[in-house]
């Protein structure tokens, strides 16, 4: 899988807002995952965004979580470089994006960028070890607030592409799972 990182941080870059208007805490309502507009669209979603934030379900498999989901979206980019995914022409024909804003766990790593960095540095390592072709995962690190403090979250970028639309959305399913799996391998290690 390609995978890279980077730190998005001045006036005017965008702000993680870990409670926004349309804020939805998982953490403590999991049971309203499925009423998301983005996990209608795409229900694999509600599975991701359960295990980010500590499922409470014994049906989904749970590690030790490291970040909390704050907003989420899908969308079809313009266009990308089939080369960035590993991906040949006719693989890159349908396209298909997620982000998720990441809220850290814990307050030491939601407060210092180099800690931070560090973890994103060693979840971009474990992702390019995961064998996912026609996939991209880019985690910008940036400016976040909750209700009570300011200190850094991360954006998660996962882009994929397919042969057709169902190839392209088990794509985005398997390169979500991947990122999950690389976030929790990065708490537990």
């Amino acid at each position: 899988m390609e995978a890279d990182w980077e730190i998005e941080i001045s006036l005017e870059t965008p702000v993680i807002d870990a409670h926004w208007s349309g804020f939805v805490d998982l953490r403590t309502r999991p049971d309203i995952v499925a009423t998301l507009e983005e996990v209608q669209h795409f229900p694999p979603l509600g599975i991701i965004l359960l295990r980010l934030n500590g499922p409470s379900s014994a049906d989904i498999p749970s590690k030790p979580i490291l970040f909390w989901s704050a907003k989420c979206d899908l969308w079809t980019p313009e266009s990308i470089d089939p080369d960035e995914m590993e991906a040949s022409p006719a693989e890159s024909a349908f396209v298909r994006a997620c982000y998720i804003d990441l809220i850290p766990e814990d307050d030491t790593l939601f407060a210092s960028l180099p800690s931070l960095e560090s973890h994103a540095r060693r979840i971009v390592a474990y992702l390019r070890t995961t064998p996912v072709r026609c996939s991209r995962v880019d985690l910008v690190l940036r400016q976040a607030v909750t209700r009570d403090s300011r200190g850094f979250g991360i954006t998660a970028y996962t882009t994929v592409c397919g042969s057709d639309g169902a190839v392209a959305e088990q794509a985005l399913e398997t390169a979500l799972d991947a990122l999950v799996e690389a976030i929790c391998s990065v708490k537990t290690s």
